[in-house]
């Protein structure tokens, strides 16, 4: 492992710290729009913005990667990460704070693609899934504590200070990426040898859309729904405040707490789904298990009237996510190589972006109308569509590479 290990450190820490800002937004702007400058209403086109306009992105993102390679694509994208989250403190109101998301939008795109072409630039299907869930366990450690301390910051220095020190923290990434980050791209030559030594596959456009289908579900519910509708869950339960023993914690501070509990939960998922599924030789079933066990937390959460079968459904969900997430992103990495990757990897990316940006507008949406349980059951519904469908594709994709072998 010594040798990704050179290209993993630097690549995770960078995302890491990318991801100070936009989980601190998470966390802080459900209970202070009023410091942001926004109505209520406009909190789920805020945070679902950045992902809208991934969806237009990622895939000639993708292409620019397999075309001018790996390197130069992330600083750049590090810089923008570093100027949106200045213009989260600097700014006020809608307009301006759309602006900040597009902004980010077009940074995460670059560094998230980036990712994942280096990771799999670096990883073979022998230890791919320990790579992609390293990287995802050790990426979004950054996001877990931003979330655990960016409310507990906004309720000690305020809102606007928080973001100020987000943005030097994403600055540090961006020198990290400068300093440590090599360039991984293989030439073109070796990709087209790559391409032409791998084993046909007729049909894995097809996998590939069942993959991404199931990652549009599993990104709706999660980063979309789950994650900008806890700071109102823990609003409408507990109020402006909740007491923790001899403790009082603001809402803004227990949303943090949460929010980051569920993300250190996927940390450690992240890693030991890689590894299972590594062990397994099959990514497939393990992504399945996931699948199901995030539908039956959406389905606790929609039913729970107690507090303690809402934690359980909320920490179902959590699992759940990490195990999906790092399972589909290793398939997709199997299904293809060479010089479609990077465009493969932005079919994938998109398709996760869309459930991202959607949810939290649909999500909102549902819960002004109908309440959260409904919100929760229509994602519980969601998951169990792509259970069916990436089942089929599973049983569909054994039957082509046995008629294959057979035919060889």
């Amino acid at each position: 492992m010594r040798g990704p290990w050179r290209v993993l450190l630097p690549l995770t820490a960078a995302a890491a710290l990318s991801l100070l800002g936009d989980s601190a937004l998470y966390t802080i702007l459900p209970s202070h729009t009023a410091a942001a400058g926004i109505a209520l209403g406009s909190v789920g086109v805020i945070l679902g913005a950045n992902r809208l306009v991934r969806i237009f992105l990622n895939s000639p993102v993708g292409a620019l990667y397999d075309r001018v390679g790996r390197r130069a694509p992330f600083i750049v994208a590090m810089g923008l990460g570093t100027a949106s989250t200045a213009l989260y403190a600097l700014v006020r109101g809608f307009w301006p704070l759309l602006l900040a998301r597009l902004v980010w939008g077009l940074a995460w795109a670059l560094i998230m693609v980036g990712s994942y072409n280096i990771l799999f630039d670096i990883s073979t299907p022998t230890d791919r899934g320990r790579i992609t869930g390293a990287y995802h366990s050790l990426a979004f450690l950054g996001s877990a504590t931003s979330m655990l301390l960016s409310g507990l910051l906004n309720d000690w220095l305020g809102y606007h200070s928080t973001f100020l020190l987000c943005a030097v923290g994403t600055g540090l990434g961006m020198l990290i990426a400068l300093l440590g980050l090599p360039e991984t791209a293989r030439s073109q030559t070796l990709r087209r040898q790559a391409v032409s030594e791998a084993p046909p596959r007729r049909g894995w456009n097809a996998h590939l859309l069942s993959v991404s289908y199931a990652s549009f579900a599993n990104t709706f519910a999660g980063n979309g729904v789950l994650m900008s509708t806890m700071g109102l869950l823990l609003s409408e339960r507990f109020g402006d405040s909740v007491r923790v023993g001899a403790l009082v914690l603001g809402v803004a501070s227990l949303t943090g707490v949460f929010l980051s509990s569920r993300t250190l939960l996927c940390i450690v998922f992240n890693w030991l789904s890689g590894y299972s599924s590594d062990r397994l030789g099959r990514r497939g079933p393990v992504a399945l298990l996931g699948l199901m066990t995030f539908l039956v937390g959406n389905l606790l959460l929609a039913l729970g009237m107690d507090t303690r079968v809402m934690v359980l459904g909320f920490v179902l969900a959590a699992i759940g996510d990490g195990v999906v997430f790092t399972s589909l992103a290793a398939l997709t990495g199997d299904l293809v190589t060479g010089e479609r990757q990077g465009v493969a990897v932005g079919l994938f990316a998109t398709a996760g972006d869309i459930g991202a940006a959607v949810g939290p507008v649909v999500g909102y949406l549902i819960a002004e109308r109908w309440g959260l349980p409904w919100t929760y059951l229509v994602c519980a519904l969601l998951i169990g569509s792509a259970c069916l469908v990436l089942a089929r594709s599973g049983v569909q994709r054994v039957r082509t590479i046995v008629d294959e072998e057979l035919r060889c």
